[in-house]
């Protein structure tokens, strides 16, 4: 991932990051330790890196929590995400990172920039299973979807009213792409 508009670049793995200065003449790496376990090793499962380079989030396999480091000091926090989040993302212009929280149905919203201010949390419909979460670059229209089972519906969430409708579909999703105006989005359907 890359931060300050390319200047940063951010690489991760389940037990360290690394984060390089390219504006460097001769880069020099930093390397945090992200505190994994060696006998039970956090598997990384989505990284985020808000634009300015500040912060860095990390989603791990079956934790309740998102990883917070801090790209300048290496510092460690956590952020409580919900109960079995699936999917972590950055809005289009950087300053939300929207966690999808499936066993919790809920979404919850941090402000990228300052975190442990406290997330907005949106209730989900309790009639839907949803565990993804698909941004277009502008506009502020979402469609929250899963691919975890056989479901014929997708969310829509305007992000500028935090109003979600449910609308049938064909057949089950299979992926999501927004339109890059965000007014409308391809679903590809599974074969069943």
């Amino acid at each position: 991932k890359f931060a300050r508009n390319g200047e940063l670049a951010v690489i991760i793995s389940d037990e360290t990051m690394t984060v390089v200065d390219l504006t460097e003449a001769i880069p020099d790496p930093q390397i945090y330790d992200l505190d994994s376990d060696p006998e039970a090793p956090r598997f990384a499962a989505e990284v985020e890196v808000e634009p300015t380079g500040e912060y860095a989030y990390v989603r791990y396999q079956s934790e309740n929590q998102i990883q917070v480091i801090d790209l300048d000091t290496g510092e460690l926090q956590w952020l409580f995400a919900g109960m079995d989040p699936t999917d972590l993302d950055l809005a289009p212009d950087g300053d939300e990172l929207m966690v999808v929280s499936r066993t919790s149905r809920e979404l919850r919203v941090f402000d990228a920039v300052d975190p442990f201010d406290g997330p907005r949390l949106l209730d989900l419909p309790a009639s839907e299973t949803i565990g993804s979460l698909a941004m277009a670059p502008f506009g502020d229209m979402a469609l929250l979807y899963t691919t975890a089972q056989l479901t014929d519906r997708v969310t829509v969430w305007n992000r500028s009213s935090d109003a979600l409708t449910v609308r049938r579909l064909e057949k089950p999703v299979d992926q999501v792409v927004m339109a890059p105006d965000g007014e409308s989005a391809l679903v590809v359907h599974t074969y069943e």
